[in-house]
């Protein structure tokens, strides 16, 4: 028998799962899109050298534009499920033992 707030948590933890995935997908783009950029600009890099080394005039590097990812994650970040945290348990705190005073020997 399940009751409500178990399905609805259920449904929260799959809408979390999907979100997590599609930031993965955008990361995963992300980052194979900054590595052909700097692919690109070493490639450029290498051809404007050979260029001066062969006396000729060096190609114009052009620095890689960076895309804003911000439209693509902002639809995913408003769906945020907020999970409730559980509250801390409290535990006393132990007291040690009161300290004896020390007693003299009377000789």
């Amino acid at each position: 028998m399940t009751t409500d707030y178990i399905l609805q948590r259920q449904e929260d933890l799959r809408k979390l799962k999907k979100l997590e995935r599609q930031a993965e997908k955008l990361k995963a783009a992300w980052n194979a899109k900054e590595a052909l950029d700097e692919e690109n600009a070493s490639k450029a890099r290498i051809a404007a050298k050979e260029a001066r080394m062969r006396g000729e005039k060096p190609v114009a590097i052009k620095s890689p534009e960076k895309p804003v990812i911000e439209s693509a994650v902002a639809p995913a970040v408003g769906i945020v499920v907020e999970q409730k945290k559980p509250k801390a348990k409290v535990t006393a705190k132990k007291k040690s033992a009161p300290k004896k005073k020390p007693t003299r020997s009377k000789k």
